[in-house]
């Protein structure tokens, strides 16, 4: 296995995501490793050509499903750009990716104060980061990747390219303080994600509130701070893989004690080139 040189794995990453190409597989098979892919991101963060770095995103957060199905001990991290965030409403990017896409229905956070790494504490308490956290919302994020499929090309490899994160939709709900102890109670029966219309499920059970807590101690435990106003999204409630150009995609939160309070976010996937 040839050594791993971090910055021209980012470089080939990042002119694959600009000019809309491939990342072939030999380029990244160096990528052994969660932490090789980190080295990656590293990498990413300090020529940041997408744009700045706005939020995290944390994928493969089931224990009982995606780690086994993955190979994986604990969740990934990955740094969110301000080039994938989009508006609720708008025709994304194509897929201009050999992988089909995958659509997720997700809880989403704004931070409302920082939570550097070096005044991390091991034992930080889930009140602490619930006092944190200054919006919430739900986002539908499209995962994909632009290394090309083929022998070699797992996860790990894959991860280093931005966590798979295509594109972000993002519509808060409220203030976290609006919902006061109801924060503790979001969970996935709250989502449902449609596909051109047709409801999308079952959701995985998940605390949106324990979820928030793991991601900030995992990127606590990878040297990652989380700074004032980033956005988190903390893995998939509910996701449909096989998404195609021209699907609509859409994340409903309805809140269960007022039935009015309905918050959708939506988006439609752009045609993609012939390549």
């Amino acid at each position: 296995m040839p050594t791993m040189d971090a910055a021209a794995i980012a470089r080939k990453i990042t002119t694959a995501r600009l000019d809309g190409t491939w990342v072939e597989v030999e380029d990244v098979a160096p990528v052994q490793s969660l932490e090789d892919a980190y080295c990656v991101h590293r990498e990413l963060l300090a020529s940041p050509a997408l744009g700045p770095r706005v939020g995290w995103k944390v994928g493969v957060n089931n224990p009982d499903g995606a780690f086994k199905a993955f190979g994986m001990s604990e969740p990934f991290v990955a740094p969110l750009m301000k080039d994938f965030i989009r508006e609720s409403g708008c025709t994304l990017d194509p897929l201009r990716i050999d992988t089909v896409g995958v659509a997720e229905g997700e809880w989403a956070f704004i931070m409302g104060q920082a939570l550097p790494c070096k005044d991390a504490d091991p034992s930080m308490p889930v009140e602490a980061v619930k006092k944190a956290v200054a919006q919430v919302g739900v986002a539908i994020e499209i995962a994909a990747s632009c290394v090309r499929k083929g022998p070699g090309a797992g996860l790990v490899q894959k991860i280093a390219d931005f966590g798979l994160c295509h594109s972000v939709v993002f519509r808060p709900i409220c203030a976290a303080g609006d919902l006061g102890n109801a924060l503790d109670k979001l969970c996935e029966r709250d989502v449902c994600m449609s596909i051109n219309g047709t409801p999308v499920g079952p959701a995985a059970k998940l605390n949106c509130v324990a979820e928030l807590h793991r991601a900030i101690r995992l990127l606590h435990s990878h040297g990652f701070s989380v700074e004032e106003g980033d956005l988190i999204i903390t893995g998939a409630v509910v996701k449909k893989p096989g998404l195609c150009a021209g699907d609509k995609v859409s994340v409903v939160y309805q809140h269960p004690k007022t039935p009015d309070t309905v918050v959708e976010v939506s988006c439609e996937v752009g045609e993609a080139p012939k390549m």
